[in-house]
């Protein structure tokens, strides 16, 4: 601190590091941290020379920890997360069914799922040890394909391409998050943007299929870009000084309208409580952009296959609950389902409307004491 000199402390063990505390007299850190394909676990860290020993080593997620001032205690939050996929049609809300299982399965926790052109597979995001891939689950007998392996700790958001034949994607495999494609069946990856001092995630495709959006993130303000399908050109579509993409990129199915998390900063707010401003811009810039503001737990909408409404994900210590609201503005949000007891994590309506793909769960954290853990 005194000097500024930095100092590289190796953890080449370690491909996630979430929180670290110093042990009293220098002695050492405590740090959450995760092996490859492993979840998170506490580590204690001798310092000056790195060696890595391990506190905890069993099938529970840790993601935060406090240190006792004499560094005997050791307080840690154990976080439990399953999600599974289940289906269920808009004619009988109540005639779900479960597609996929597992105790540690976390499957569409992390944003992005899609029912394939022919109806019969959906692709999503899972989390099953460690790291997030992309799995494709068939749904007459629950037969799961994995499509990424060994590429990167983060493969998430996918979405489909227009024809159906290939897979739009983020993932760290390059070691910066960046957009790539896969085959249907996970197979001929590529590379799609390349920024070097921001990142891309959230990716969409226009309904012609022509261009693909995404959301960059920089070090002052996220704007979104698009890249050509066509020709590779690149396009700024939002400007910093106007808009604030924050997470996920969602078209009406005619392609008129894009729909994103806009990041609203409290004092430009005259409303209590906190909230998330969904922005809804016209993409040929032909008319005013539309606002809507929804509670703060919302992380995406989804588009009625018709366009003529959105719907968005509340959930609460209580349940989960799936609104509706009209695109309009002229009527105010309904609820269209409720889930006692569970932790909805995403959704996906199919090409036509008819079904609907759901990834629900649990969520639930607890605090542990450790002692005598040297």
């Amino acid at each position: 601190v005194e000097s500024g000199a930095t100092e590289i402390l190796q953890t080449d063990r370690l491909i996630q590091i979430e929180q670290i505390a110093w042990q009293p007299k220098d002695a050492g850190l405590v740090l959450v941290g995760r092996e490859d394909n492993r979840f998170f676990q506490l580590w204690k860290m001798v310092y000056p020379k790195g060696e890595l020993q391990k506190i905890t080593n069993d099938l529970s997620i840790y993601r935060t920890l406090s240190l006792s001032a004499d560094g005997t205690k050791l307080l840690a939050r154990q976080q439990l997360i399953y999600s599974h996929i289940w289906t269920t049609t808009a004619e009988n809300w109540e005639n779900q069914k479960q597609i996929t299982s597992g105790n540690l399965n976390r499957d569409g926790v992390n944003e992005g799922m899609f029912w394939t052109a022919d109806g019969q597979n959906l692709v999503y995001s899972s989390r099953i040890m460690g790291n997030v891939d992309l799995w494709s689950v068939r749904l007459s007998d629950g037969l799961r394909t994995q499509l990424t392996e060994n590429a990167g700790t983060v493969n998430e958001s996918p979405v489909s391409s227009i024809d159906g034949k290939h897979i739009y994607f983020s993932s760290t495999r390059a070691g910066t998050r960046h957009l790539w494609r896969i085959d249907l069946n996970g197979e001929n990856p590529a590379q799609i943007t390349f920024g070097e001092n921001e990142i891309e995630f959230f990716p969409s495709v226009s309904p012609d299929g022509n261009w693909l959006y995404f959301i960059k993130k920089a070090a002052q303000q996220n704007s979104i870009w698009r890249k050509s399908l066509v020709d590779q050109k690149l396009e700024q579509v939002t400007e910093p000084a106007n808009f604030s993409p924050n997470s996920f990129l969602a078209f009406t199915p005619d392609g008129k309208w894009l729909a994103f998390n806009n990041f609203v900063e409290k004092e430009k707010e005259n409303l209590i409580g906190k909230i998330m401003q969904v922005a809804i811009i016209s993409v040929d810039k032909s008319a005013d952009p539309n606002f809507f503001n929804i509670p703060a737990t919302v992380s995406k909408i989804t588009w009625t296959a018709d366009g003529k409404a959105f719907d968005y994900i509340e959930n609460s210590p209580q349940g989960a609950k799936l609104w509706r609201q009209n695109f309009n503005g002229n009527e105010p949000p309904k609820i269209i389902l409720t889930l006692p007891k569970t932790h909805l994590n995403d959704i996906a309506w199919s090409n036509d409307g008819k079904n609907l793909a759901l990834a629900r769960g649990k969520q639930e954290s607890d605090v542990m004491l450790l002692k005598n853990f040297e």
